[in-house]
């Protein structure tokens, strides 16, 4: 997340500069309802841009790899 965020501008995306903890705001006051949706509308842009880094870096090129983070699905 922190690599996406020194390519893509807070102005265009601020839910993937926020903390994953904090994304629930975006979606009005606090609830369990909010809590997952913004769970999952970080997780959708860091699950793509994983599958990609996948597909280009390790399948593609063969780069052995080790991923760890919050997001998965």
């Amino acid at each position: 997340r922190s690599t996406l965020q020194t390519i893509v501008p807070k102005d265009d995306d601020e839910v993937l500069h926020s903390s994953v903890y904090d994304t629930w705001k975006f979606f009005g006051n606090y609830s369990k309802e909010n809590l997952i949706s913004g769970y999952k509308s970080q997780a959708k842009i860091m699950n793509f841009s994983i599958q990609k880094m996948i597909a280009d870096r390790g399948l593609r090129d063969g780069e052995s790899m080790i991923i760890e983070y919050l997001h998965f699905l």
